[in-house]
């Protein structure tokens, strides 16, 4: 689908099934773990298969036209995000398989086994695409910025980035993070800070 939404399959089916009986039954609503509502639970369940069993249902159709339209903006958000966990003050935080662009919704659906051969592949293949030369490294980036889907445009901003900061250890250590102030009509949609080291950071 256009959108990338994987529509049918009991595997997809499932999992968004598990999602959702697990937010009602914590929201304690009308079901809970401790008195669970098995006519109302299998009433929503029986709901989402309905209505996500056929990919050709207009229902299904439309969300994948809209996630469509939205689908690059949070492509591109998420490499910001990831930008600034990396770069902020503190120890970056990845949760086990978001190396690549991860569709996994909460608990229990993110506890899935991760293929880590797969993604040890993946960086050992962008390695060797860059190789030591300055203008393969370059060629690669604009290679994969063409394709913001391509799940190795997250790897490599996450390699690349978590390289210079070991490469700049001090800086990320021991120095300074600075928030900057951000004008022009696109402002409220920016976040944007300095880290600086210098001797005064000791």
């Amino acid at each position: 689908p256009s959108g990338g939404l994987p529509a049918g399959g009991e595997s997809y089916i499932g999992r968004i099934v598990q999602y959702v009986d697990k937010a009602l039954r914590e929201a304690k609503l009308h079901t809970s773990w401790l008195n669970p509502y098995e006519e109302y639970d299998g009433g929503v369940a029986n709901f989402i298969r309905g209505i996500l069993a056929d990919p050709a249902a207009p229902f299904v159709q439309d969300l994948d036209r809209f996630v469509g339209t939205i689908a690059d903006a949070g492509f591109t958000n998420s490499l910001a995000q990831l930008l600034v966990k990396v770069c902020a003050p503190g120890v970056p935080d990845f949760y086990q398989g978001t190396e690549l662009w991860d569709f996994n919704l909460v608990d229990p659906d993110n506890r899935r086994p991760v293929d880590f051969a797969h993604r040890r592949k993946m960086l050992a293949r962008l390695r060797k695409d860059v190789g030591r030369n300055a203008r393969s490294l370059l060629s690669l980036a604009r290679q994969l910025a063409q394709n913001p889907r391509d799940p190795r445009l997250k790897l490599f901003v996450t390699w690349r980035v978590l390289q210079f900061r070991r490469q700049h250890a001090d800086l990320f250590h021991r120095g300074d993070y600075i928030p900057l102030e951000v004008e022009g009509a696109k402002a409220n949609h920016l976040c944007a800070f300095a880290r600086q080291w210098s001797t005064s950071s000791l």
